[in-house]
């Protein structure tokens, strides 16, 4: 039987909450896994973590990471500062889910969420590029932890 889970801002107004009260809840209702952003994550500390890993597992929750990386983390940024801080926050992320239990990560994880060309980009051949070489350098730490890292394009734009 497959899976079912849902993402724990569904139930949020905010990212800051108590996630063993949303495990307690996802189990309640009769799902198996919790996606969760790893931002929130990153902000808590390993005994927290821990005791959120620890009720998952209790529970039989199993814990996803989703993410929409923000301009301050653009992957196909022409800016290398930014892409650095794009490739560090992921493989923070990464490390944690490690820690955590968790094997899959999934999300707008290839450039910055809801970001739009507004400069009359035509050709995004370079940001693509750009995008390759962080995610390839991304991968090698995935494939360390044997993670499974799950891309979800987006296109803003029309075809």
């Amino acid at each position: 039987m497959n899976k079912i889970g849902v993402h724990f801002g569904y139930f949020n107004r905010n990212w800051n909450t108590d996630f063993v009260k949303q495990i307690d809840v996802i189990k309640r209702i009769g799902l198996d896994i919790m996606e969760v952003a790893p931002a929130p994550l990153l902000a808590l500390t390993k005994i927290q973590r821990d005791e959120i890993a620890a009720a998952a597992k209790a529970n039989n929750i199993e814990l996803t990471f989703s993410v929409g990386l923000g301009l301050d983390q653009d992957l196909a940024s022409e800016d290398e500062t930014i892409r650095k801080n794009g490739i560090k926050f992921t493989t923070d992320a990464f490390k944690v889910m490690s820690e955590m239990g968790a094997k899959m990560y999934s999300g707008v994880d290839i450039a910055a969420w809801n970001k739009t060309f507004t400069e009359g980009i035509i050709d995004k051949s370079a940001a693509w590029e750009r995008s390759i070489l962080a995610v390839k350098e991304i991968m090698k730490s995935a494939e360390d932890l044997s993670l499974i890292h799950i891309s979800e394009p987006t296109r803003p734009e029309p075809i």
